[in-house]
């Protein structure tokens, strides 16, 4: 159930691909973001789609969102753009599957489920309850 993204920040793009998306390596973004020169991530099994451009964004055309979510070894990575603005809503909902926070920053936030059973359970339930706006 993946969401097509328009554009992505280098920022945000970089965070991704630090917390498990397997699509860039993390620092292949340096030089670019340095010269300000934008890359595009397509698919290949859509390879007539248009893809997703990585580039500089104004602060001002950043709207707070959820753009990823990663499970690894029973830790939940949920990256994006401001966070904050989510944190109640993820807070309370991963409360309910004693899901333990472990950090957050302003573009991720990690979380450790003692009980791996439920964890499945929970990534597909906050899959809809994030994006199903």
């Amino acid at each position: 159930d993946a969401r097509f993204i328009n554009k992505l920040s280098y920022e945000e793009a970089t965070s991704l691909a630090e917390n498990g998306a397997k699509i860039l390596f993390p620092k292949t973004l340096a030089p670019a973001k340095r010269k300000n020169i934008p890359v595009f991530v397509k698919s290949s099994f859509l390879p007539n789609s248009e893809g997703t451009k990585i580039c500089q964004i104004a602060k001002e055309e950043l709207e707070p969102r959820v753009s990823g979510l990663a499970l690894d070894n029973g830790l939940l990575t949920i990256v994006g753009i401001d966070l904050i603005h989510f944190e109640d809503k993820i807070k309370n909902f991963l409360t309910e599957f004693n899901a333990i926070l472990i950090m957050k920053e302003n573009n991720f936030i990690k979380y450790k489920f003692p009980n791996n059973s439920k964890l499945h359970l929970a990534l597909y339930s906050l899959h809809g309850y994030l994006f199903s706006e």
